[in-house]
């Protein structure tokens, strides 16, 4: 399969996977009166409340202490520790291993508090998006059916982290796109992905991805690619 084809095929599914993660994240502003600030899901209990109204002004309420988007939110305004918010953050040295979404949403803590939350959800999307085209594309090489793309589509797991701005639809979405570039024969631009996607707090081989290390398609062995730490 010619290069370009590669591309053309990973460049629908992205389109097709960005666009779902958009419409998930859409019905939440929705459902929560057209507020963009309802993505980071604010419990009416959590102690971040105050700060992130401070910058936002009223937001909705959710019950308890809410969910991870708020605390990305956060990093995402300071992502070097510089205003405090370290301090303020339970756990902060775990949260801030997670540093590439709020860092690109925020574009190093340079931009607005709406700019912020907006890069927040534009990243998620993209990440979503990344996966889908990641799995669609992996589809092609190795002769596979379409069910994966459709577990992809389908899956729950992705469909919450865009729809709570938290950085596992990124984190997961540049590791199915590094297996696609590998086996692609672009392994540099692979490692760049992989790199991009790893973080401490959960790990696996990426031979384990590859069904442990070499699967043999059409009698031709497929080389695994290198084992990364990868965040899923």
């Amino acid at each position: 399969m010619r290069r370009s084809s590669h591309i053309q095929i990973w460049t629908v599914w992205f389109l097709v996977g960005f666009a779902t993660a958009l419409l998930l994240q859409r019905s939440v502003i929705v459902a929560f009166g057209g507020d963009t600030a309802s993505l980071l899901h604010v419990g009416s209990g959590s102690r971040y409340r105050n700060a992130i109204e401070q910058e936002l002004g009223n937001i909705p309420e959710f019950p308890s202490i809410g969910h991870d988007g708020q605390t990305f939110y956060l990093i995402a305004r300071d992502p070097f520790g510089k205003r405090g918010i370290p301090d303020l953050i339970s756990g902060s040295g775990y949260r801030y291993r997670r540093i590439l979404l709020p860092l690109l949403a925020g574009l190093g803590g340079l931009a607005s508090p709406r700019t912020t939350l907006t890069g927040l959800a534009l990243w998620s999307a993209v990440g979503f998006g990344l996966g889908v085209a990641g799995v669609g594309l992996l589809t092609r090489l190795l002769s596979l059916r379409s069910w994966p793309i459709i577990g992809i589509l389908g899956n729950p797991g992705y469909w919450f982290s865009v729809m709570l701005l938290t950085s596992d639809a990124l984190a997961g979405g540049l590791a199915f796109s590094g297996l696609a570039v590998w086996f692609s024969q672009r392994k540099r631009l692979s490692l760049v992905a992989f790199a991009a996607a790893a973080d401490r707090k959960s790990v696996v081989s990426g031979k384990s991805v590859d069904l442990g290390g070499r699967r043999i398609i059409k009698n031709k062995p497929i080389p695994s690619p290198p084992c990364p730490p990868l965040s899923i």
